[in-house]
This record gives C-alpha cells, structure tokens and sequence, in this order.
C-alpha cells in the first residue's frame, strides 16, 4: 500500500494502517500531517485502514493505492552462537523486481539473564545502481525501531553491523526496474567477530548507526584479524570515548602456547611464528604413517573465542605401519602373534619335516617382510636303505634325502 498524497491536521486527524485486523498488536503505522507515509508490506493477505478526525479543523486528506508483490515472510529467524546465512531471493542469481522481505531475528538468549547482541555480516553485495533497490538495518524488532543503515547501488554495505540490543529487523525491497545480484549476510548472536578481510572499519556496538547510539552496559566484544600472518597490522582510532577505567579497550595478539603431542609418535615444529594464521609441521616417526586419509600433517593456530589466546586445531594421529597376515607353511606354522612395525616371525615345522627356504622375518617400515623369496616351507624327511654286496656279515647302509611334500 502507498499513500500518493497525504495532509491531515497535525496530531488530531489520523490514519492507522494494520497488518490484518484491527488490533494494538497489529498497527503497521499511524499517521498525521503532511509527510508521505512509508507503508510496510502485510505478512498476510489482509491489511486494514481507518480514518479518524476531530470536531476542529479540517485538511486536504489524502489518496492512496495498494497492489500485491512478491514476498518472503517466513521471516523469524533466531540467532545462535552460530552463523547462519541470509540471501536476497534468488541469490547468487539476480533478484526480482518488486519484492518486500522483512527478516525478524532474535537472540536465542534474548529472555535469558545474559541477552546477547546480534553481529551481522555482509559477504556479498551487489545492487542496481539506483536507490529504489535497498536493504534496511534496524535496531530493534519492529519497523520503527532505530535505523542502523539503509544501503543500495549508491553505498558501500559495512562489512560488519552490531545490534545494541537483541533483535535486529531487516527489509529488502525493490522497485518494479532493474536487477542485480543482490546480497549475501550472515547473522549470530554476540559480538566476538573474526576478520578474514585485509582492509576492514569497526565500530562499537551503536556507533555505526544513522544517528550514532551509546555502546550497551555489560558486554564483552572481540575482533579477531588472522589471515595476514606474515604482514604487520596497522590499526588506527578515528573516534574514541570510554568510560574511564572500567570500559578498556585492549589490543593483542592471539598467540598459541605449547603444541598438542602427536598420538602414538611422532614429533612436530613451528615455523617463525605462534600467532593466529602461523602453522605447525608434523611428522610421523619411522615406521608409522597417518591415519586416514584425510588426515593432514600441518595444523593451524586459530582464534579461540577469548581475547589474546589461540588454540592449535587438532593434530594428526600417527599410526604404527602393519605388514600383512603370513601365510603360514603347510605341515608347520609360525611363532608371533603381531605384524606391526619391527615384529618378527619365526617358522617352523612338524615333526617327520625339515624347514626350508626362511627361518625368520621381520616387518619393515614400509609395511613389507624382509626375506621372503621363499617363505619357510617345510618338507618330509624319508629314510631310504642300501644293501652291501657282500654277503655277509650283513650291514645295512642308511641315507636320507630331502623329499619336498606336495
């Protein structure tokens, strides 16, 4: 609905818009004077209006026109610890014309006895060049909250925007004229922020508004820069008021301590730096090998969530290289139950049969058994008789040979 023309004497003469029946929960806006109103669109198929004037004087009135759009009012959102994304229809293709969407979002601890703020970032934003196509950031959840920002083709979005409280509404619209990509955000509750960004402004919570606000009481905000590991950092304070000795602002680099031990061997080293971004190298001792195959042999310092620390992510396991199954010689078998590295095998045979080929074998690093053309076989023993040629006395001669069996 818009208003094409409006004049209604000053607080006396009114107009009330509700976004379906009329109620006190229900109220789009009311309106007097002579300012056009701005109409939000009605989360359903139903809006009403009333008119009310005095027994004093009268105005000009006003004419207005409604029509339906494209909308996307599924539009209550909470915010958890972790980010989740909001686009503009049809996203990453181009957005349509005459669209109207409001996002609602709360703060999961809103009714809790710490309400969170709410961090929103932008990650793309691409919109017509004119100012008909915008999205709107307030402070609050209603359409008459304070306005943090209204951005389109003509400004640059924040990369990050903060709440003062524990609800921020949002509204998308277009005209019924040229497109673009539109926007990509994500939204969570508290205000510890990491920047990936080599260039970024930040602001305290409130300050970035349209009309700047005072930082809530009571709260703990980080900034996290961790992708320029081997450049310095330059920060620089355009605006600054605290209170005195208890609202500090600290500035630190997150720096990882000692280095996570490497499950079953293994030993690991830092190049040139501790910090967020810097990296450690593992490597696995002789005769182990990682486990998986997505496992991986650096790891990296991350930002922890408190100020100052960092946390090694979770290093690789190192596991002891096996060799496979023997197979063990017919007639005999061997002795060893385990074939990882350094185990060793010993063959052997039943009694009536003689090993041959290898006594004993070993597992090596690259999990292969040493010796093993051929492995021990076991073979009968036979007992073969040769008779003297002299008749007597009669002596028997005894020989054995080596009869392989099978």
């Amino acid at each position: 609905m818009g208003f094409n023309d409006f004049e209604l004497e000053e607080w006396y003469d009114q107009v009330t818009v509700y976004d379906g029946s009329i109620s006190s929960e229900n109220v789009l806006g009311q309106f007097w004077g002579s300012a056009i109103p701005d109409i939000p669109l009605s989360t359903g198929n139903r809006m009403t209006v009333t008119f009310k004037s005095d027994a004093g004087e009268h105005r000009r009135g006003f004419h207005a026109s409604w029509t339906t759009r494209q909308t996307c009012y599924d539009n209550k959102l909470e915010a958890t610890d972790k980010e989740q994304p909001i686009t503009s229809p049809n996203y990453p293709n181009n957005y349509a014309n005459n669209a109207d969407c409001i996002w609602i979002i709360t703060a999961e601890s809103a009714d809790g006895p710490n309400p969170q703020l709410i961090t929103i970032q932008f990650k793309f934003f691409d919109f017509n060049s004119e100012k008909n196509d915008y999205i709107q950031l307030l402070d609050g959840a209603t359409a008459n909250s304070q306005l943090i920002g209204t951005f389109d083709g003509t400004t640059v979005a924040p990369t990050i925007v903060m709440t003062t409280g524990s609800y921020v509404y949002i509204r998308f619209k277009t005209d019924e004229s040229g497109t673009a990509l539109g926007f990509s955000l994500t939204y969570k509750q508290g205000c510890d922020v990491t920047l990936t960004s080599p260039a970024v402004r930040i602001y305290s919570p409130g300050r970035d508004h349209a009309t700047p606000a005072l930082y809530p009481n009571s709260i703990v905000c980080s900034w996290t820069i961790d992708e320029m590991r081997d450049k310095a950092l330059t920060l620089r304070w355009d605006d600054f008021e605290t209170e005195r000795t208890f609202d500090p602002v600290e500035r630190s680099r997150s720096d990882c301590c000692n280095l996570p031990p490497v499950i079953n061997g293994g030993y690991a080293y830092v190049i040139e730096c501790t910090h967020v971004g810097c990296m450690a190298y593992y490597h696995c001792n002789v005769g182990y090998a990682l486990e998986g195959a997505t496992s991986t042999l650096n790891i990296t310092c991350v930002a922890s969530g408190e100020v100052g620390i960092g946390q090694w992510e979770t290093p690789p396991t190192c596991k002891r290289v096996s060799c496979p199954v023997p197979p063990a010689p017919e007639n005999g078998g061997y002795v060893g139950e385990s074939f990882d590295y350094g185990d060793v095998i010993w063959f052997y045979c039943d009694s009536g049969y003689h090993l041959m080929g290898v006594a004993a074998s070993y597992c090596m690093e690259d999990g292969s058994w040493e010796n093993t053309d051929p492995w021990g076989y076991c073979v009968r023993v036979a007992i073969v008789a040769a008779r003297s040629a002299h008749a007597a006395p009669s002596i028997s001669r005894y020989s054995c040979e080596h009869l392989r069996h099978g």
